[in-house]
């Protein structure tokens, strides 16, 4: 396929450079750098937070009901306990009664 792509200069060039180092054209060494570069790992340093996965429409209310349901404490505890189970992350808490919603897990310290 082809197609057109800006890249600074001085990268334009070094590349043709590298290129021509190895014997390979041009074409060849893009298509494996492109190659190398999308198989390596996906996430960097960089990259984090990770954002949440897409949930189905009314499945946050879900987990929230179930959350609800599951324990009466504050209701600052509740949205934790939701975010976290949300986003399948550990909720830090020294508050036991976090051990009775199902899905969440607790980390204490």
């Amino acid at each position: 396929m082809k197609t057109t792509v800006e890249i600074p200069d001085q990268l334009f060039r070094e590349a043709k450079t590298a290129a021509a180092s190895r014997g390979l054209s041009l074409k060849t060494f893009l298509t494996e750098a492109l190659k190398e570069k999308l198989s390596g790992p996906r996430r960097r340093r960089g990259d984090w937070p990770v954002p949440p996965p897409k949930l189905a429409e009314g499945e946050v209310r879900r987990i929230q009901s179930t959350i609800d349901g599951e324990f009466s404490k504050p209701e600052n505890d509740i949205w934790i306990a939701s975010q976290c189970r949300q986003h399948r992350l550990p909720v830090a808490s020294r508050d036991g009664h976090l051990d009775k919603v199902h899905g969440l897990k607790r980390v204490s310290w």
